[in-house]
């Protein structure tokens, strides 16, 4: 099969009929990195505030990950257009 007979990838949800693997897969990675963000986030913060770091440096700290994904926002619309 060569690359020019596939299909580009599309998110949007059928009216009707199943639902893609892909769209499933997708929902799932994004629940994943949330969950695991959820759960290391407010340990993190109880591990810097024993090790007495201010409440002004967790802030920081542990904003950045939230920061870089805003950052990042304008390059991944144009990669994701590409592919």
């Amino acid at each position: 099969m060569s690359a020019a007979s596939h299909e580009p990838l599309s998110l949007a949800v059928p009216a009707s009929g199943p639902v893609p693997r892909d769209f499933w897969g997708l929902t799932g990675a994004i629940a994943m990195v949330g969950l695991a963000l959820g759960t290391v986030l407010p340990l993190s913060a109880l591990r810097l505030a024993h090790a007495g770091h201010t409440t002004t440096t967790i802030g920081w700290l542990l904003a950045w990950h939230a920061l870089g994904q805003v950052a990042a926002l304008p390059l991944t619309t144009p990669l994701v257009r590409h592919w």
